[in-house]
């Protein structure tokens, strides 16, 4: 891989990890501890962890989050061991996308 790419993660990837019951769990918390510990470089957005929020704060979900639980787990996804570097890609206009610096990079 070459040496300024990076693994976005989307929600879906962040609320298999988080959610036990998920059929995405064995799969996707292993990936996202690795990208914590820096095994690779990883990012994503804003957007994304405001997604994740939502989804766990969703009335229908099967186990509804408090907000206080849900902001909890989102933090808790997103926090790494890892110097956290957040950058405006792109145009003016383009969201921030939030990545993990591999302490030798």
């Amino acid at each position: 891989m070459p040496a300024d790419e990076r693994h976005f993660l989307d929600a879906g990837v962040f609320i298999g990890a988080i959610l036990l019951g998920e059929p995405r769990h064995s799969e996707a918390y292993p990936f996202v501890e690795a990208a914590r510990r820096g095994d690779f470089r990883s990012c994503t957005s804003v957007g994304v962890l405001s997604e994740v929020y939502g989804a766990l704060t969703w009335t229908g979900a099967v186990t509804p989050h408090t907000p206080a639980d849900a902001a909890q787990a989102v933090r808790e996804s997103w926090n790494c061991r890892l110097p956290l570097k957040c950058c405006r890609m792109g145009s003016k206009s383009a969201s921030f996308i939030c990545s993990w610096q591999n302490a030798t990079t």
